[in-house]
């Protein structure tokens, strides 16, 4: 029996299972920060402008193909943007599996499981809400020089769709604080 147990831990570490899981690291809470900063800030993409309170899912999204590279070619593109190879490999790499939020604090954002978030019907439906947006993001994807970042998130309520839109944001580091470069958004009717 010690044999088995044995070979099973052998077996075990060597097919990867000994790397560590993905947590939020502080690098990762300032680029979160800006860019919630930011995005709160654009007052063309809300259903109630008046509104300031954000809603972020409390766990990242795992992979999906709204980060594979013919996604992000299809909205980057027609924008002449461009996201460096090794940024889009650590961002789906940091996405395979969902991290906790739980421990990011920005002004007016709540963290919360997406279940207790305000729903984008009731929300299309009626106009008037009491949120700005929700947010779901994946995990921020660096550069091998930590100097290039990118963020993505899944959001909503738009104004005119009842479906949830993309924003991808790169951010460059400067003077030790990350500052947008750009963010585009991908909404679709």
């Amino acid at each position: 029996m010690k044999r088995y147990w044995t070979v099973l831990m052998a077996c075990l570490v060597l097919s990867g299972c000994r790397a560590r899981p993905e947590t939020l690291t502080p690098e990762d809470q300032a680029l979160l920060n800006t860019v919630l900063r930011h995005f709160a800030a654009a007052t063309d993409k809300w259903t109630a402008t008046n509104c300031t309170h954000i809603y972020v899912a409390d766990r990242t999204e795992a992979n999906t193909g709204w980060i594979s590279d013919r996604q992000l070619e299809c909205e980057l593109k027609p924008h002449s943007r461009t996201l460096d190879a090794d940024v889009k490999r650590s961002l789906r790499h940091r996405s395979r599996r969902p991290v906790s939020l739980a421990s990011l604090v920005v002004p007016d954002v709540t963290v919360c499981a997406p279940d207790d978030m305000p729903d984008f019907e009731y929300s299309y439906t009626n106009r008037v809400t009491d949120f700005k947006a929700r947010i779901s993001f994946w995990m921020p994807g660096h550069s091998r020089d930590g100097h290039t970042a990118v963020v993505r998130f899944g959001y909503g309520p738009l104004t005119h769709s009842r479906h949830p839109a993309t924003g991808t944001y790169k951010l460059v580091k400067d003077s030790g604080n990350w500052r947008v470069a750009w963010a585009l958004f991908g909404e679709y009717p």
